[in-house]
């Protein structure tokens, strides 16, 4: 996956745990996110399987777990960055682990990574956007609250 991030001059590419920084001038490597996966008690390997930039690009969110059969995504925990301008990066702003909460758990289960910000119109970007087959959910990653639209 790749997201530009105009406003840092650069452009993100993840790979199996780790998020690399490249300037968007010179390609160039910039700088390094680590991502700590949980570990796995399947056959089938953790890595990044989602990242969206909020469209003020102060936060980056990241999602891991495992890609199984026919695209089917199994999330196991949630990332969010946020930017940090005088460094030049992200900065790990919280952690959520999905596999370890029954009702986030059952909340994404089967659930598309093809998810969003909520488009406040202030400052403040605390929720995202989600899909399953059966219904779109808002998920605050601040408070951990979920509201569904089934």
């Amino acid at each position: 996956m790749v997201c530009d991030v105009t406003s840092l001059k650069a452009f993100l590419v993840s790979q199996k745990d780790k998020i690399l920084m490249y300037d968007s001038e010179r390609f160039s490597k910039i700088g390094e996110l680590s991502i700590e996966l949980l570990p796995t008690k399947t056959r089938e390997k953790h890595h990044i399987i989602g990242m969206k930039l909020s469209p003020n690009e102060e936060y980056l969110a990241v999602i891991s777990g495992k890609l199984l059969i026919m695209q089917e995504n199994h999330p196991m925990q949630l990332w969010m960055f946020k930017k940090d301008d005088h460094e030049r990066t992200f900065k790990p702003y919280s952690r959520i682990i999905i596999e370890g909460d029954e009702k986030l758990r059952k909340a994404f289960t089967q659930v598309s990574m093809d998810y969003c910000f909520k488009d406040n119109t202030g400052p403040s970007r605390d929720s995202l956007f989600f899909a399953r087959a059966d219904c779109i959910f808002e998920f605050n990653f601040e408070t951990k609250e979920i509201r569904t639209w089934c």
